[in-house]
């Protein structure tokens, strides 16, 4: 209760008062306001108009309506609206963003102390919890109200059965759930839910992996179809996170915005209620031209594709991407080498499959943003602390003092 009452303290010590702008969490609040079935995303357009009345300083505290007009949202990820209901169905007398924060830091909380409780030397326990618990830029996404913070769902499920935390048979369902959980909010971390099927191959677990890996592919052959997205957007403005000769640069959205209102003369909106990207025709004119200029581009200039996959992948070794300061590349690339090396020399083979896992759903063709790259953030505390243990114990010749308490027992 003490470690809890200490990482909701850090929390709130360090929340972030920013929120992302109204037109991408409108849809997600809305919806879990109007929800009345699942995976029927009703959003409400006269709640959007009292919405954006509201000052952007007070919109965490603005609980959203359910509403008799609506129309049906057919774009982005739909596991957050449940994040959303949950949140606000637990909080019933907070606004929704507030929910979510409060839920958020609940949820943090937990998955720490649960990994605290497995891990089997203090070297690994401090470091985690100096680098991942109570760490401020760990806590910067815990207490952002949008989906980056679910991405460490499945690194919780991955380190937890890495960590031994998992071997009953009892687990196995709820861990399938948990995944499919974190994939339905982040489809990215696709790679990484395989790994945690994998590990329990290789832990000999056959029967287990068989049976989440069932539970997982049958949700989501029933949740694929019901919303679409694209990484054509996405792929051609993380070509500005490095130097180019095309004009892309920045990894900005209005990038590609800019780029198909030039080549079509058509302008873009985000608008959640009569925004283009609300018209499917609309939206897949603009993900076809993006995908004609990305493919055109990767033609022209393979290595450029090929260098900058390179930099986001190494660079999520690290702290990851940092927008504004373009100078980082460099010691952020250093940074990540480093960590590379230490991880192969300290044999912290989990973590570093893990974090090259999670990068693989995204870096190929953008850069590490600390909001993206928030889930791997588990697995590089956990591996610094191996490495610190490791590097202890070559120095010093002596074994780890491990815990006291049996590890749990296999089922």
């Amino acid at each position: 209760m003490l470690l809890f009452a200490l990482i909701a303290a850090a929390a709130l010590l360090f929340r972030n008062r920013g929120t992302q702008s109204l037109d991408f969490t409108f849809p997600y609040f809305s919806g879990a306001a109007n929800t009345q079935a699942l995976y029927e995303w009703r959003i409400s357009p006269s709640d959007y108009q009292s919405a954006k009345s509201v000052p952007a300083e007070k919109y965490l505290g603005y609980r959203h309506r359910h509403t008799a007009d609506f129309h049906l949202n057919t774009y982005n990820n739909y596991g957050y609206v449940l994040v959303v209901l949950l949140a606000r169905t637990i909080f019933w007398w907070m606004g929704d963003g507030n929910a979510v924060v409060a839920l958020q830091i609940i949820v943090h909380a937990a998955m720490c102390l649960a990994i605290l409780a497995v891990l089997r030397t203090p070297v690994r326990r401090w470091s985690f919890m100096l680098l991942y618990a109570v760490n401020p830029l760990v806590l910067h996404f815990v207490t952002f109200p949008y989906y980056y913070f679910w991405a460490a769902i499945p690194c919780f499920v991955l380190a937890y059965v890495a960590l031994g935390g998992a071997r009953a048979a009892i687990w196995v369902l709820p861990g399938a759930l948990l995944l499919f959980a974190g994939f339905l909010i982040r489809p990215s971390t696709l790679f990484v839910c395989l790994l945690v099927f994998a590990l329990l191959l290789r832990q000999g677990r056959r029967l287990g992996a068989a049976v989440a890996f069932c539970a997982f592919a049958l949700l989501q052959y029933q949740a694929v179809g019901h919303f679409t997205t694209s990484p054509w957007h996405t792929a051609y403005i993380g070509i500005g996170a490095y130097p180019n000769p095309y004009g892309i640069n920045k990894p900005f959205d209005n990038l590609g915005f800019d780029y198909y209102r030039a080549k079509t003369g058509k302008q873009m909106s985000t608008d959640p209620i009569n925004g283009t990207f609300q018209d499917a025709g609309a939206r897949d004119d603009y993900w076809r031209v993006l995908r004609a200029r990305y493919m055109e581009i990767l033609e022209r200039s393979p290595l450029l594709i090929v260098r900058n996959a390179v930099l986001n992948t190494v660079q999520s070794f690290g702290a990851g991407y940092a927008v504004d300061r373009p100078w980082a590349v460099v010691p952020g690339t250093l940074a990540g080498l480093a960590m590379i090396a230490l991880a192969v020399f300290c044999r912290q083979w989990i973590w570093g499959l893990g974090i090259l896992a999670y990068a693989a759903g995204f870096t190929p063709y953008f850069p590490p943003i600390p909001a993206y790259l928030f889930g791997a953030y588990m697995f590089t505390a956990l591996a610094a602390g191996g490495i610190i243990e490791d590097l202890r114990r070559r120095w010093t010749g002596r074994q780890p003092a491990p815990r006291s308490d049996p590890p749990p027992a296999a089922a």
